[in-house]
């Protein structure tokens, strides 16, 4: 009964990310180990005449841990213009002799505002946490079970 896992899905309510669910997770002693963002953009509004099959969602994959950079398109296929496939590109970050802490010190110390956290941005940040904090501590969200080293919930996809 100890809060070392979460799933949290929040939305920004302007006209730009009406409807956007985003979903932040994090766990203690989850197996993969992997940390990162992955953003599955809308389908096409309207799929343009005359291809002979549907575009897959593109997919943006950003890895902090190990340091990725993925993205999957819907192209062209290479034989028939008028299919569509989906290409992938990747790359592994190479290892940097600064850190991320290094490099978010490093814009504290030059007066970078991209690296720090605003106050009035931390308070914002609380606002939007504090009633997930209330709904575990009053029990009216149930806390799911995982085994130590595995990859979540069995209710995680």
């Amino acid at each position: 009964m100890t809060e070392t896992l979460a799933e949290v899905i929040v939305e920004i309510r302007n006209s730009r990310w009406a409807g956007v669910p985003i979903r932040l997770r994090s766990g203690k002693a989850l197996g993969d180990g992997v940390r990162g963002i992955t953003v599955v953009f809308r389908p096409v509004a309207h799929q343009p005449e005359g291809f002979r099959n549907q575009a897959a969602r593109d997919v943006l994959s950003i890895g902090m841990s190990p340091e990725t950079l993925g993205i999957r398109l819907a192209t062209n296929a290479e034989g028939d213009r008028w299919d569509l496939e989906q290409t992938d590109l990747y790359a592994e970050l190479t290892d940097s002799p600064v850190r991320p802490y290094g490099q978010i010190l490093y814009g504290i110390i030059k007066g970078d505002p991209l690296l720090a956290v605003r106050g009035d941005v931390a308070e914002e940040c609380w606002r939007i946490l504090t009633p997930v904090v209330e709904a575990w501590a009053d029990g009216r969200v149930p806390l799911d079970e995982y085994r130590a080293g595995s990859s979540g919930p069995s209710n995680w996809n």
